[in-house]
């Protein structure tokens, strides 16, 4: 399912589970066509680091391969992001 919720249980686990100290999880309509009532495109990301968690919804534009390479570039990015928040 593409909620919120879904990625921020998602993230929380896997860093709970493994013992990490950050997560990230993703969860979309990658397409070409839509899922779950959602457009293609539509995209939840979760990041957790230690007791900060932070979501993101966004709707890329593309094909399948570009919505994966800009969720990807996305991620990587909110986590570095909240990385450097936790250590200001």
């Amino acid at each position: 399912m593409i909620t919120e919720s879904a990625v921020l249980q998602m993230a929380r686990g896997v860093r709970e589970l493994l013992r990490t100290d950050a997560a990230v999880a993703v969860s979309g309509a990658g397409g070409p066509e839509g899922q779950d009532g959602q457009p293609a495109g539509t995209v939840w990301i979760a990041v957790s680091v230690g007791e900060d968690t932070r979501t993101e919804k966004h709707l890329f534009d593309g094909s399948p391969e570009e919505i994966l390479a800009r969720t990807t570039t996305r991620a990587l990015t909110l986590l570095r992001e909240t990385i450097k928040r936790g250590s200001a």
